[in-house]
């Protein structure tokens, strides 16, 4: 990791609630050259799929600006072929009960 700090800033907005559920509206501009983007945080929710990226917030200031460190690669970015034959073999045994031939 370099010592250089990133340059990829968000503004937070009010939080929202929502169905039971509270977002921030943020505009983030990930460099000085690019466009901002006009978004929402959410918590992470455990068992719950990500929408969009896993980020780390630390304070920049002044006021509700924050500077992003990006956790894990966009949902969208991740390769459909992590799923193999052995994964889906065992979904079938896990979730439809379809056993296989020498199973103990």
């Amino acid at each position: 990791m370099t010592s250089e700090k990133s340059k990829d800033l968000v503004l937070l907005g009010t939080p929202v609630t929502r169905d039971d559920r509270t977002v921030v509206p943020c505009l983030r501009k990930k460099s000085p050259d690019s466009k901002p983007e006009i978004g929402v945080l959410k918590s992470l929710q455990d068992g719950k799929p990500i929408s969009g990226e896993a980020v780390h917030l630390e304070y920049e200031g002044p006021g509700s600006i924050y500077r992003v460190s990006p956790l894990m690669e966009e949902s969208s970015k991740v390769s459909s072929g992590a799923v193999s034959d052995e994964y889906r073999t065992g979904w079938d045994r896990t979730f439809l009960g379809r056993p296989i031939t020498g199973q103990a």
